[in-house]
C-alpha cells in the first residue's frame, strides 16, 4: 500500500514533486520491521524523496524523513547483534551460491513473484504495442513518451531491487524466492499500465478471457512433498551412541528439530552435546571444539552434506572409522577412534 501512494505521489514526474504524507510514512515503517528486504525496498524508494528534499530545502520533507529515519535506526539498534550475525553466514541455510545466482534463481521460479502466464501475457502485449508503434498507426498512438517513461522507470526499479535483495540473501547465506515478493506491486502497475493502452472492446474481452483462464493454475493447491526423513536419521543417530558421543548438526536454522528428534529418543536434552557447523569457513573452529572426543555423530538435512565433509576433511583423521547412513533427504554418520 506504502508503494501505491509512492507511485500515485511520483506520477506527476519531479517537476511536481511533494514530500511523503504522514500515511505514507507509517506504512513505509511498518514495512521496514516486516523483513529485511522489505526495508531494502523502502530505502529504494525514498532515494529519490531525499534528493529531492535536499534540492528544495523542504523542512516538511526532512521531518517526514527524519520520522522514519529514527523509527528504522532504534531498529537497527535492537537487532544490531543479530543482523551481524547473519550477516556472518551463521544462520545461513546451506546457501552458498553467488548472489548473482541467487537472483537467477528467483526470477526463474516466477510463481513465487507473479503467475508467469500473466507475466508472458503481458510481455507479449508489450512486443504489440512497440510494434504498433514503429509502425505508426494512425488511428492510435500506443505508448506515449510519458507511458514509455513510466514503464522504464518501474523496470529499473524492479531490476535494481532484485539485484540489492539477492546481493542480501547471498550475504546473509539465506535465499528463498518469497524474499522477492515486496516488488509484486510494481510489476502488477507495469502490467495495468500495458492493460490501459488497448483500445477496443474485442481485444478488452480477449485478454480478459485470458488472464482468467491463465489464473486457475494459481488456484489450485499442491499436495505436500515434504517427506525428509528426520525420524530414520535420528534413530540412526542414537543407535551405537553413549553418553560421551557428541553431535555435530550442520544448518543452524534446523537446530532445534534435531534436538527435539533427538530429545525423544534419548530421554534427555542433547543441547549441551550439540555442536553447529555454519559454514564451510569454519571447520577449523569446529575441529577444535570436537578434539579429544572418541565419537562423534554427525547428522542433518541432505543440504549440510557438504558442511559436514568439510569439518571431515579438516579433522577427519582423527576419526578414522566412518560410516555413513543415507535416508530420504537426510543423513547421519558415525565418526569413531577404533
Amino acid at each position: 500500500m506504502g508503494g501505491l501512494l509512492w507511485m500515485l505521489r511520483w506520477r506527476a514526474g519531479w517537476r511536481h514533486w511533494r514530500p511523503p504524507g504522514w500515511v505514507e510514512i507509517a506504512l513505509f515503517s511498518l514495512a521496514s520491521y516486516a523483513h529485511y528486504n522489505a526495508a531494502l525496498l523502502v530505502a529504494l524508494l525514498l532515494l529519490p524523496d531525499v534528493v529531492m528534499t535536499s534540492r528544495n530545502r523542504s523542512f516538511q520533507g526532512w521531518i517526514r524523513l527524519g520520522a522514519i529515519g529514527i523509527v528504522f535506526s532504534a531498529w537497527l539498534l535492537l537487532n544490531a547483534h543479530t543482523i551481524i550475525y547473519t550477516s556472518e553466514g551463521r544462520v545461513g541455510w546451506g546457501n552458498t551460491n553467488p548472489w548473482d545466482e541467487v537472483i537467477l534463481n528467483a526470477m526463474q521460479d516466477a510463481g513465487a513473484t507473479l503467475h508467469p502466464f500473466w507475466l508472458g501475457l503481458a510481455s507479449a502485449l508489450l512486443v504489440i504495442f512497440i510494434a504498433a508503434r514503429n509502425w505508426k498507426t494512425r488511428e492510435y498512438d500506443y505508448l506515449s513518451n510519458a507511458t514509455t517513461l513510466w514503464l522504464c522507470a518501474l523496470a529499473g526499479l524492479t531490476v535494481i531491487y532484485l539485484v540489492l535483495a539477492g546481493k542480501v540473501a547471498a550475504t546473509a547465506g539465506m535465499a528463498h524466492p518469497r524474499f522477492f515478493i515486496f516488488v509484486v506491486p510494481f510489476v502488477v502497475v507495469m502490467i495495468a499500465i500495458l492493460l490501459a493502452e488497448i483500445r477496443h472492446y474485442w481485444a478488452i474481452l480477449v485478454l480478459a478471457l485470458l488472464f482468467a483462464a491463465c489464473a486457475s493454475p494459481s488456484m489450485r493447491l499442491d499436495e505436500s512433498t515434504n517427506k525428509d526423513d528426520f525420524r530414520a536419521m535420528t534413530i540412526a543417530a542414537v543407535r551405537g551412541s553413549d553418553d560421551d558421543a557428541v553431535y555435530l548438526y550442520a544448518l543452524a536454522p534446523l537446530r532445534d528439530v534435531y534436538r527435539v528428534s533427538m530429545h525423544r529418543y534419548l530421554g534427555a536434552d542433547p543441547i549441551q552435546r550439540m555442536t553447529e557447523i555454519a559454514v564451510e569457513q569454519d571447520a577449523g573452529k569446529v575441529c577444535e571444539r570436537l578434539k579429544r572426543k572418541d565419537h562423534v555423530v554427525a547428522l542433518g538435512h541432505a543440504w549440510g552434506q557438504s558442511l559436514v565433509d568439510a569439518v571431515y576433511t579438516a579433522c577427519g583423521r582423527e576419526w578414522p572409522i566412518r560410516t555413513v547412513e543415507k535416508f530420504h533427504q537426510t543423513f547421519t554418520e558415525h565418526w569413531r577412534v577404533k
